[in-house]
């Protein structure tokens, strides 16, 4: 605390330093380092299929996190402030590892997979700007920024988790990557640059926002909470499943418009990709995954005790997810 000390003056607040080191691991599951089989029925003879590949050498990933910050509150504890900035190193990570098909085992197997680092900070502010009699007014904002790379991969390849994402050495973890058409909006062919990395797969950066009123009639109290999150892709799956059977699916309809009416030719490059099922593929459906939502509206209001019959009660009516806003790449279908 060091608000405590003797050089401090008291008005200037109250502040606490806190630093922290440790170490934290993770085992793997009970049978992921044994060899499996899943029995099925062939017929009317007994069979199975390879389920597990087993990794004799598989043992625990361990991270070691250090991390420091303040806390603060100032002018009369009106006004709080916490701050966090970390840093991780997992060595031995934990990963499902993609497997080689001819040896016959499909699934991923788990595996200690090289170095990962994950860093950010943490930033968290409240406070009351009015409050008197009856009446108070608060209002608070938290940003989270993170930061995650592959440092090493001990050697193993590159490999996929699915739906596009993979684990790349010097890029986060996860990755997306996958083919893109680098001219969408000319009215031409598709020019398509492959193996492109678009970005991760989880927020780099979070912000929330809230704030709650008082009021002087019965204690009434209103709070709501909305939040933002950005940095980060996604895969549309919908879209990509929708218009690859060929369904009329709205992010296609300008452009199927456009051929039935006799104006193929005037199709951009993007619009000839996902027009047509025999060119549509999961690569042209990555989307910025920006978003806004506003998590929650509360409104609180005390049952006097003359209505209750003399014990405390609450009416409280409240909404969750009442609004969304995404970015304009990414479809509200």
């Amino acid at each position: 605390m060091l608000s405590d000390e003797s050089f401090w003056k008291e008005d200037w607040g109250q502040l606490r330093l806190r630093a922290a080191y440790g170490h934290a691991g993770r085992a793997p599951g009970a049978f992921d380092a044994v060899r499996i089989w899943s029995p099925v029925g062939w017929g009317n003879q007994v069979a199975f299929t390879p389920e597990n590949v087993g990794n004799e050498d598989l043992g625990p990933e361990r991270t070691i996190e250090t991390e420091f910050g303040i806390d603060a509150s100032f002018f009369n504890q009106r006004l709080d402030l916490e701050f966090t900035a970390y840093n991780q190193r997992t060595t031995n990570a934990l990963l499902a590892v993609n497997q080689i098909p001819s040896q016959g085992f499909l699934n991923s197997q788990l595996r200690n997979v090289g170095e990962l680092e994950n860093r950010g900070i943490e930033v968290a502010i409240d406070g009351v700007p009015v409050q008197n009699e009856g009446f108070q007014w608060t209002l608070g904002a938290d940003v989270s920024l993170n930061q995650s790379e592959v440092l090493d991969l001990g050697g193993a390849p590159p490999f996929t988790l699915g739906t596009l994402a993979g684990i790349y050495e010097g890029h986060p973890a996860p990755m997306v990557r996958a083919d893109r058409i680098t001219n969408p909006d000319e009215v031409a062919d598709p020019i398509v640059e492959e193996d492109h990395f678009y970005g991760p797969d989880q927020p780099t950066h979070i912000l929330g926002l809230s704030t709650s009123l008082t009021l002087p009639w019965w204690n009434i109290s209103i709070s709501a909470r909305g939040e933002y999150q950005g940095g980060h892709y996604i895969y549309d799956g919908a879209t990509y499943n929708a218009l690859s059977r060929g369904v009329r699916f709205p992010t296609a309809i300008g452009a199927l418009e456009q051929i039935e009416a006799g104006n193929a030719d005037q199709l951009t490059a993007y619009e000839r990709s996902i027009a047509y099922p025999a060119n549509v593929r999961a690569d042209w459906f990555i989307r910025p995954a920006d978003f806004f939502k506003l998590r929650s509206l509360s409104i609180h209001i005390p049952i006097p005790s003359k209505f209750t019959g003399g014990s405390e009660a609450t009416f409280t009516f409240s909404g969750h997810n009442l609004f969304r806003w995404t970015n304009d790449g990414l479809p509200a279908v």
